[in-house]
């Protein structure tokens, strides 16, 4: 069954320079069946890098979260309701 154009993940076509020695080593580092297939290589570290800074972002914003003295009240109170129900062993 032919599939229709726009039933296809959207790609983004560019030409980009890349340093020959990093290429090179990236090659060397992934599976044997990956190091031919450069536009794989970096696809897989467009979504690594994609992963790394989407987590530093939430750590940060649970960092700021953690400082913000009317979450960290609000906190403290919801913690104190349902201290009571610590010890009822469900």
């Amino acid at each position: 069954m032919k599939t229709k154009a726009y039933d296809r993940p959207k790609r983004v076509h560019r030409s980009v320079n890349l340093d020959a020695e990093l290429v090179g080593l990236a090659r060397s580092l992934v599976p044997p069946e990956l190091s031919d297939n450069l536009n794989r290589i970096v696809n897989m570290a467009l979504a690594e890098l994609v992963e790394k800074y989407s987590r530093l972002r939430f750590e940060k914003e649970m960092r700021r979260m953690g400082q913000d003295p009317a979450l960290m009240k609000q906190s403290d109170r919801i913690s104190a309701e349902f201290r009571p129900a610590e010890s009822d062993g469900l």
